[in-house]
């Protein structure tokens, strides 16, 4: 990845990553009589940081009901303290560095827009003007 404002390359390697099942979860959950399911609900973490320990992150996904889930994003130190949460949206395709990538979540935190794909990762980070703060190298 880039930061496009320092022109500095930043490699990332994976801390952790946990797979949890919590028991009876609330969405799981009667309203009146409380937790009757036998359900789990799943919740996986990738915990991220680059090699001068400045670029941290998480990337958090977890099951709710009905079949949906939950995408979060957390960025601290060098990123700043940032949050992002996906809502809805979903695109075909984005094109980073003159590369197209198919299948995009895209995660907000107004004013940034954050753009993820599940076969490379964090594709972009985007400011309220669609200028590129960050971006995947190829």
């Amino acid at each position: 990845m880039k930061n496009i404002e320092t022109n500095e390359i930043i490699s990332f390697s994976v801390n952790s990553k946990t797979v949890d099942y919590i028991a009876d979860g609330p969405n799981e959950s009667s309203f009146i009589f409380g937790s009757s399911s036998d359900d789990f609900i799943e919740v996986g973490r990738i915990s991220f940081i680059d090699n001068s320990n400045c670029y941290k992150g998480e990337i958090i996904v977890k099951s709710v009901r009905d079949n949906g889930f939950e995408f979060t994003a957390y960025f601290y130190d060098c990123f700043g303290d940032d949050f992002y949460y996906f809502q809805n949206e979903f695109i075909d395709t984005t094109s980073v560095e003159g590369v197209d990538y198919s299948n995009v979540y895209i995660l907000r935190n107004y004013p940034k827009t954050l753009y993820y794909s599940k076969e490379k990762g964090i594709l972009k980070i985007l400011d309220v003007d669609e200028n590129t703060l960050f971006g995947l190298i190829k």
